[in-house]
C-alpha cells in the first residue's frame, strides 16, 4: 500500500520532492506496517503512515486543481482546507500547513459544520459526514471548492475526488469530474489520467 501510494505520487509533477521523503522513510514505515499482527500499539503506527500518504494526496490534488478567482477573497488569499466532521487523522495535516499551493499558503481549518462563509477552497469530508453530504456537496459547488473524502460510495453522492482501498490494499482514488465542471474547477489532466475511475 506505502509504495503504490508513494509511486502514484511520483508521477504527479512537481510532486518529486514529497515522493522522496517519503522513500527516504520507506524503512520505518515499512516496520510500522509490520507491526500489525502485533497487538494494541501496532495499530495507531499503522494508521499515523496511512494517514500522512492520504494528507500527501490531498495536498497534490490541491496543486493540480486550478480554481475560478471568484474562490479567493483577494489575490493574496491562501488555501484554506477545511476538515469536516469527525476524522482520524490526528495532527497529520499540520504537515502541510505553510507549504505553498499556487503561490497561495495553506492553512488549515477544523469544522464540525460546512458553511459557505467559512471560504474553504478544499474541503475534506469525513465518513461522519454521509447523512449531510448532500447539503455539503450544494454549499461546496457555490463556493467553487475541491471536494474531497475517503469513503466508499462518496463519489457517487457528490464529492471529486474519494480516496479509496483497492481489493490489493493499495490507495488509489476516483474522480467526479461531472461535480468538478459543475463546480468551476479545472482538473489537471495528468491527475485524470491517474484516476482508478472518473465519472463523468
Amino acid at each position: 500500500m506505502v509504495r503504490r501510494a508513494v509511486d502514484i505520487l511520483a508521477k504527479l509533477p512537481d510532486a518529486r520532492s514529497l515522493s522522496a521523503r517519503l522513500r527516504r522513510c520507506g524503512v520505518a514505515v515499512a516496520a510500522a506496517l509490520a507491526l500489525v499482527a502485533m497487538p494494541s500499539v501496532a495499530v495507531p503506527a499503522q494508521e499515523a503512515s496511512e494517514q500522512a500518504l492520504k494528507v500527501a494526496f490531498i495536498y497534490n490534488f490541491a496543486k493540480f486543481t486550478t480554481w475560478p478567482a471568484a474562490a479567493f477573497a483577494d489575490p493574496s488569499a491562501p488555501v484554506t482546507l477545511c476538515v469536516v466532521g469527525k476524522h482520524e487523522f490526528g495532527e497529520a495535516f499540520q504537515g502541510i500547513e505553510g507549504k505553498s499551493v499556487g503561490g497561495r499558503s495553506v492553512v488549515v481549518k477544523y469544522l464540525s459544520s460546512y458553511k459557505g462563509k467559512d471560504q474553504c477552497q478544499v474541503v475534506y469530508v469525513a465518513s461522519s459526514e454521509k447523512s449531510r453530504l448532500a447539503k455539503i456537496v450544494d454549499v461546496a459547488k457555490e463556493a467553487h471548492a475541491l471536494i474531497v473524502s475517503d469513503t466508499d460510495g462518496f463519489v457517487d453522492g457528490g464529492t471529486i475526488i474519494n480516496m479509496v482501498r483497492r481489493a490489493d490494499d493499495r490507495i488509489g482514488f476516483e474522480i467526479n469530474a461531472r461535480v468538478a465542471g459543475e463546480s468551476g474547477l479545472k482538473l489537471s489532466s495528468k491527475l485524470l489520467n491517474l484516476a482508478e475511475r472518473v465519472v463523468n
